[in-house]
């Protein structure tokens, strides 16, 4: 039991009458909580329940060898198919001596891991940057369109996880719906590509002698380079919260959750991936 305290009684006026000044008691059963305190803890069960259920799917064995996986998760157009193809730029750049002892696909491998990195975004192949991806609309219409695949990934997941990073460090979400709305205006399109890129990075150096699968991006404001690193695993053993990391890594195991046939645990998974991200991007050099 407890007591609210009431100054008065209102007389019609306006005004108070303090010689009706009164105490009004107000009687709960023994347990029970405020409409408030049970809406918050519903929605902590929920979201307990969730993580639950995406620790079982980071947990789950996919059964799939490494690249398979990589394929699943982050699709088959990778920037390592092309790096090392036809680029004369960076031949030009490391020099015919260096060239002819390494050659293009291997001369990486014996750089540093900044080295490694700013490769991928200094030559980022042409290809992926005018890149014929379909899309299916709501009336199940297929368009084919070219795309920018460091800021519209070919899986639609990494979509969605691109514009919940971009509305929280940019401001905006660009797209209204990735999966079948992949058009932007020139100026969106500039912004987009100056300040966060997602580069699905396997098959390159930075893949095969560092294990980061995926590499995204971000300048901010003051123009200072920020990344994160993801490494997708198809299966890892024993028990892991999905949040923990290797080498500072973000790790990305097991099943997606499918969008259609739970959305809620597909949204959860988005929010989570994309939360790594920010918290990474957001911290200091």
């Amino acid at each position: 039991m407890f007591e609210i305290p009431n100054t008065g009684m209102n007389t019609g006026t306006g005004n108070i009458d303090p010689s009706k000044q009164v105490t009004r008691v107000i009687r709960r059963k023994a347990g029970s909580i405020s409409p408030e305190e049970a809406a918050r803890k519903r929605a902590k069960e929920k979201q307990d329940y969730l993580w639950a259920k995406l620790i079982l799917l980071a947990n789950q064995n996919m059964e799939m060898t490494g690249t398979e996986y990589e394929l699943y998760l982050l699709g088959k157009v990778a920037v390592g198919d092309d790096l090392y193809k036809n680029n004369d730029d960076l031949k030009k750049e490391i020099g015919e001596a260096e060239f002819e002892k390494y050659g293009l696909g291997n001369y990486l491998e014996h750089r540093p891991f900044n080295i490694a990195r700013e490769a991928i975004v200094k030559y980022f192949p042409k290809r992926q940057q005018s890149y014929d991806l379909t899309f299916v609309d709501e009336h199940g219409k297929r368009t084919v369109k070219k795309i920018d695949l460091r800021i519209l990934p070919e899986k639609t997941w990494w979509r969605d996880v691109y514009n919940k990073v971009a509305e929280n460090l940019l401001g905006f979400r660009p797209y209204k719906n990735p999966a079948i709305s992949p058009d932007l205006d020139p100026k969106t399109k500039a912004v987009l590509l100056n300040r966060l890129h997602f580069y699905n990075d396997t098959r390159t150096t930075l893949d095969r002698f560092h294990g980061v699968d995926m590499l995204v991006y971000y300048k901010d404001a003051l123009g200072e380079l920020k990344t994160a690193e993801i490494d997708a695993t198809s299966w890892l053993e024993g028990k892991q919260d999905p949040k923990e990391s290797r080498k500072n890594y973000i790790i990305v195991s097991g099943a997606v959750p499918e969008k259609d046939k739970d959305p809620e645990l597909y949204e959860a998974w988005v929010d989570n991936i994309a939360k790594q991200i920010i918290e990474r991007l957001n911290s200091p050099s």
